[in-house]
Parts: structure tokens; sequence; C-alpha cells
């Protein structure tokens, strides 16, 4: 049984991983056109990468004894996800948000829904427009 824990929590950490990484790309990377998750998104990827990986370490040391103390199970998945993951958001967000100043949003390409949302900028109209025409052409 605590080979399947490990297992799925090696699976949502990486699920979290490469959102987070998704993430981490936009923050490296200006393109003309950027897709910015909603910060509810951003927590999210971020929370699922650090408690996977910390219930990683933690079903691993109920397997093996590991080197080193990993602490109350209770008090450092809170930690990480009320305090590491929002203060993560809140400086990618902001960063995000500064890279983008000068673009343009393209309100057709926004996405609001109860489960994600996103806003699309781009550096001019005609490239919002090129992108939405990209995006019809993908749909037939």
């Amino acid at each position: 049984m605590i080979i399947f824990r490990i297992v799925l929590t090696f699976l949502f950490m990486c699920l979290g991983g490469f959102f987070s990484l998704d993430i981490m790309g936009k923050l490296l990377i200006t393109t003309d056109v950027v897709k910015v998750d909603g910060i509810l998104n951003i927590w999210g990827s971020y929370g699922s990468f650090l408690v996977g990986f910390y219930l990683l370490l933690y079903w691993c040391d109920q397997v093996i004894s590991l080197p080193f103390s990993i602490g109350d199970f209770n008090r450092i998945g809170v930690i990480l996800l009320l305090v590491v993951s929002p203060l993560l958001t809140i400086v990618t967000y902001a960063k995000l948000h500064a890279d983008i100043s000068d673009y343009v949003e393209c309100t057709d390409l926004r996405k609001i829904s109860s489960r994600y949302s996103s806003h699309t900028y781009a550096v001019s109209e005609e490239l919002c427009q090129q992108a939405l025409e990209e995006k019809a052409k993908r749909r037939r």
C-alpha cells in the first residue's frame, strides 16, 4: 500500500512540477504573445509541487529511515500551502504583470471558468487578431 502512495504522490508532484515549469518558463522567456494563468492556478501549481515533494519524502521515510528529520506532516504541509506557495505565487504574478505592462490584453482570448482562468496579452492588437485566427484554425 505504501508503494502505491509513493507512486501516486510522485505523479501528483510531477503534474505540479510540469505546470510550475510552464509558469517559470513564462517568467524567463518573453514572447510577443503571452498567456498568463490566474493567480489561483499558479498557487495550485506551486502548492501541488511543494506538497507532493514533501509527501514523497514523508512516504519514503515510512519505508526507509531517512538520515534527516522531515518534521511534523501537518505543520510542514500548512506552511508549504499557506505560506511558501502564496509567496511564490505573488512574486511570480507580480513579475509576470511587470513584464507585460506594455502589452495589450486580447479580450477575445480570455478564459474564465470555475476551474481555470487565463488572460492573453500581445505586443499589439494585430498580434491579438492573428492569435485569435490561429485559435479558430485549430478548432476546425
